[in-house]
């Protein structure tokens, strides 16, 4: 279907044939890397209730599920705000700048993403079970623990969100779709075991080690060797907007801590001070004048 529809914009598929045969073989190629690179992530996140409900009980599944749930809005919201923006920026920049162009766009748009998800990561983890607590309970304060655990590498993954993007945008997913099919075989198998050993935490625990060692290692490599720089110089790119926006994010998680109840009004009021400390910090430590100019710009109506 997709190669029927193309023809309507590419004449080369309409002649020669040997023409279609390569444009449909490219397609199809790029639909099983997208195919594999899907069952990967449904192995890294979607199989842990199964090997609860086998290895535990189907009982302890919802209190797995509250824990998860959260922490998908949380990659829904950052994929919502980047996601299909990034994909075909990067695109474009690459077209009419260069690597250079793209190296400097998707620097610009790492400090971004690094503030959002810092931002995420921090509410999930300090307002989170308090959340799970005033919507549904005291018997879904275990949730709250899991939370925390998850929180930790779903937003070391967030911070790097646009990398994901810049491997797609400039045709180099392959590696890193074979990388998450094996990343979610082997969350897939050490979830069973240590959910076998240690009961549900063991699931999140699987999870936490996976990921980190996913986003820390694998990820960076990939990305710094795409736009042609070292791995170092991709770290301190992580971790400088990193380091300045965290202490502004410590000492508001160290002030609501013990003002925080588990009901509505007193989170509500927690998540409005958290998106104002981080996004007045953010703004003013994150980005030059030339970029604050520019977002501002970008806001306005």
């Amino acid at each position: 279907m997709v190669v029927l529809f193309s023809k309507q914009t590419d004449s080369c598929l309409n002649t020669p044939a040997r023409c279609n045969a390569k444009i449909r073989n490219d397609i199809l190629g790029y639909s099983a890397m997208a195919f594999l690179q899907m069952i990967g992530q449904y192995l890294r996140s979607r199989i842990d209730p199964f090997v609860i409900a086998t290895f535990i009980s189907v009982n302890s599944v919802p209190i797995y599920n509250m824990a998860s749930r959260l922490v998908t809005l949380f990659d829904d919201i950052i994929n919502a705000a980047l996601g299909g923006t990034l994909l075909a920026g990067f695109s474009q920049v690459e077209g009419q700048s260069g690597v250079d162009g793209l190296r400097h766009r998707f620097f610009f748009s790492l400090r971004f993403s690094v503030a959002l998800a810092l931002m995420g990561g921090t509410g999930l983890f300090v307002l989170g079970p308090a959340f799970l607590v005033a919507w549904l309970g005291d018997r879904f304060s275990e949730s709250g623990e899991l939370i925390r655990i998850l929180a930790i590498p779903s937003t070391l993954k967030l911070m790097q969100y646009p990398s994901s993007s810049l491997l797609y945008s400039t045709n180099k997913h392959h590696l890193l779709t074979k990388l998450t099919f094996g990343a979610g075989i082997f969350n897939s198998l050490i979830s069973i075991i240590l959910t076998s050993a240690i009961g549900i935490s063991g699931v999140v625990l699987a999870t936490f080690i996976e990921m980190s060692i996913f986003y820390i290692l694998f990820m960076p490599k990939l990305s710094s060797s795409s736009i042609n720089v070292s791995l170092i110089d991709y770290y301190k790119a992580l971790m400088n907007p990193s380091l300045k926006i965290m202490l502004p994010l410590l000492i508001w998680a160290l002030a609501v801590k013990s003002l925080v109840a588990a009901d509505f009004v007193s989170l509500a009021l927690a998540i409005l001070s958290l998106f104002f400390v981080g996004g007045v910090s953010s703004f003013w430590l994150l980005f030059n004048k030339q970029e604050r100019n520019k977002l501002c710009g970008l806001i306005k109506f």
